[in-house]
């Protein structure tokens, strides 16, 4: 498959992502993201970060749990851009487990623990804590 084709799916992919209606379909869409994620590790995916991280901040809910449930399954993959990112991170997670909604505070949640568990330094942990 070409350089081309890839990128449109992996556009294709984070529109489906965004405007599939709450059910199985957007999870399973959600989980083809994080294991496209997989095959991108070596960078080839700059759109995802920023992706993912507008969606988390949305005000709609439905669009924020998905973005952070992505998040969640993406570290490992993406550690040194959530590295460099995480100033960016750090309010939007404490934003998000302030959420009313309890979907949004545990999708937080998840996402915070799965960025702490790929932590190498106290100093990417720091930027967390309040």
């Amino acid at each position: 498959v070409g350089e081309e084709t890839r990128g449109q799916l992996k556009e294709g992919l984070l529109v489906l992502l965004r405007n599939e209606p709450p059910g199985d379909i957007s999870k399973k869409i959600g989980n083809i993201v994080s294991a496209l994620a997989f095959a991108a590790r070596d960078g080839h995916w700059p759109e995802l970060l920023p992706s993912l991280t507008q969606m988390a901040a949305s005000e709609d809910t439905v669009m924020a749990e998905r973005g952070l449930i992505v998040l969640s399954q993406v570290p490992p993959l993406l550690q040194p851009a959530l590295t460099s990112g995480i100033r960016q991170l750090a309010p939007l997670y404490s934003n998000a487990m302030n959420h009313p909604d309890g979907a949004v505070r545990s999708a937080a949640l998840k996402a915070v623990v799965s960025y702490l568990e790929e932590c190498g330094r106290a100093r990417e942990t720091r930027e967390l804590q309040p």
